[in-house]
């Protein structure tokens, strides 16, 4: 008994087996136990140091009970390189489930109901050349149920309930793998999330759901040589998509819905002219209805109707110089708001004014005093009570006191200077900065000079201004007449005589005698 080599117990109704029931049979080389009733891998083989092959497929394992690797004690190995459990009932791997075998080259697992891949139950096979796992219920695999797969090179999931094909999770892990075989499944979406350092070369994912993906997944795997992505939902291969399969031998997309009618059709003609494909009909056209069933080969592009527009020349440059120019508009417009608004006030207010000159005989006021806000205390407490008492009772328009409420601020300013022998400007850097105020003053000089009265313009210096603060009419006005300047607080009595007396002489109202005396 010592030199058999080759033991079967195929389609027998054995349940259990003694731990030294092969110690008669050292030397055997394979062990067929299919068919059997045994729950799991017999501890008896592991005290076997020839064994070359076990094949435990189509074991009946009895309800309730879950097939085991480890029975007894896991210190064992064994020396097997193929092990067959195709057929057999399992529905989970467990976390190094497989341990017990590190000579593994071969490992058969087709047909086993799996679903659940827990942990990283091949962690312990590097020698591992071939895995099959066809035709179970797998739904996915991570980066951890690969792991330790080092040495794979061939790779079987067709016939699963894959629906995803994650690259980074399946190829990283296997850095010698070939051959991948996902066909079969329900594959609708492929992803590579990065670089791959892949040996794979050829990849079958034929009989799937895949529509379209989203490129670099193929150009990533840089030594694949065969492609099949036959009998998928693929309808139109864009020019990325078209891309992604440059540099592959071997590509086949045949049995794929093809929509014929698509501006992409030259790149499916490309393929199939530059992979040899012996059956003329499997690639034919699905839409539209009337092409329907007609080779794609026949199908003539319509290249007066596809060939792509130069984007950057028809819409790209044009739409950036219209936004540069609605741009520069829009700047133009907010730097120069004030005078969209200043126009046809100016007008408008030139056609009034030019009405009420011809009613006008006799002046209401002596004076406009146009002044900024921060100078309120300084007109309403010193310039005002000094011109407005006796003797002097010069009648002055401030608005504050004198314009009427209830209409258009353009409309009392108009009056008040159509109706004001001359216009006061108290000068200050607040009053430049002021938008009204410089409004005021070119009211004023536009009135003043169709009226015949362009003496009648009096400037008093509050404050020092700088020329770069004053608008360059303002500037101009300044240098072509006399300014009256408000003292300082610390000036003598004469230079306060002076200053009241320089602002009289230039309000003194004709044929008045009215002297102001200090």
């Amino acid at each position: 008994m010592e030199s058999i080599q080759h033991l079967e117990f195929s389609q027998s109704p054995i349940e259990t087996i003694h731990p030294d029931a092969f110690d008669l049979i050292p030397s055997v080389k394979k062990i067929s136990l299919t068919g059997t009733k045994l729950p799991g891998v017999p501890e008896a083989i592991f005290s076997l140091k020839t064994l070359a092959c076990l094949n435990m497929s189509d074991t009946d394992v009895p309800p309730g009970v879950e097939f085991t690797f480890w029975p007894g004690s896991r210190n064992r190995n064994s020396s097997a390189v193929q092990l067959i459990t195709s057929g057999s009932n399992m529905t989970l791997l467990r976390d190094r489930d497989l341990c017990g075998f590190p000579n593994l080259q071969e490992l058969h697992m087709d047909r086993c109901h799996l679903e659940i891949l827990l942990g990283s139950p091949f962690i312990c096979l590097k020698k591992l050349q071939v895995l099959s796992l066809q035709a179970n219920k797998v739904p996915a695999l991570n980066k951890a149920t690969l792991k330790g797969l080092t040495g794979l090179l061939r790779l079987n999931l067709t016939r699963n309930r894959l629906t995803v094909f994650d690259g980074t999770n399946i190829l990283i892990p296997l850095m010698s793998l070939r051959i991948l075989d996902i066909s079969f499944n329900s594959i609708q979406q492929l992803r590579v999330d990065k670089p791959l350092n892949s040996s794979l070369e050829v990849l079958l994912a034929n009989h799937n759901e895949i529509k379209k993906w989203t490129p670099p997944i193929f150009s990533r795997m840089t030594e694949l040589k065969l492609l099949d992505l036959g009998h998928n939902e693929i309808a139109v291969l864009d020019n990325e998509m078209f891309g992604d399969l440059n540099g592959i031998l071997n590509v086949s997309l045949n049995f794929n819905p093809w929509d014929c009618y698509s501006c992409y059709l030259n790149n499916l003609h490309n393929v199939l002219d530059n992979h040899q494909v012996e059956c003329g009909r499997c690639a034919v056209c699905k839409v539209p209805e009337e092409q329907q069933g007609y080779p794609v080969r026949n199908i003539a592009w319509r290249e007066e109707e596809c060939v792509a527009v130069d984007f950057y020349r028809v819409y790209a440059v044009p739409g950036i110089l219209c936004i540069m120019s609605a741009a520069v508009l829009v700047y133009g417009a907010y730097k120069c708001r004030w005078y969209f608004i200043y126009v046809p006030l100016y007008l408008k207010v030139g056609i009034r004014s030019y009405r009420r000159r011809v009613n006008v005989k006799n002046y209401e006021w002596d004076a406009f005093v146009s002044y900024n806000a921060s100078d309120s205390d300084w007109v309403h407490n010193v310039l005002l009570p000094k011109l407005e008492s006796p003797p002097l009772k010069f009648r002055l328009c401030v608005a504050e006191r004198d314009f009427i409420p209830g209409i258009p601020i353009t409309e009392n300013i108009c009056q008040a200077i159509t109706q004001s022998r001359v216009c006061l400007f108290v000068l200050s850097p607040a009053f430049c900065r002021s938008r009204w105020c410089m409004f005021e003053l070119r009211l004023a000089q536009h009135e003043l000079s169709d009226s015949e009265r362009s003496d009648g313009l009096i400037v008093v210096k509050k404050e020092e201004v700088r020329e770069s603060e004053m608008t360059h009419a303002l500037l101009f006005l300044t240098k072509s007449r006399t300014c009256i300047e408000v003292p300082p607080p610390d000036a003598t009595e004469r230079r306060n005589t002076f200053f009241w007396l320089q602002l009289q002489a230039a309000l003194q109202r004709e044929n008045s005698s009215s002297i102001l005396r200090f």
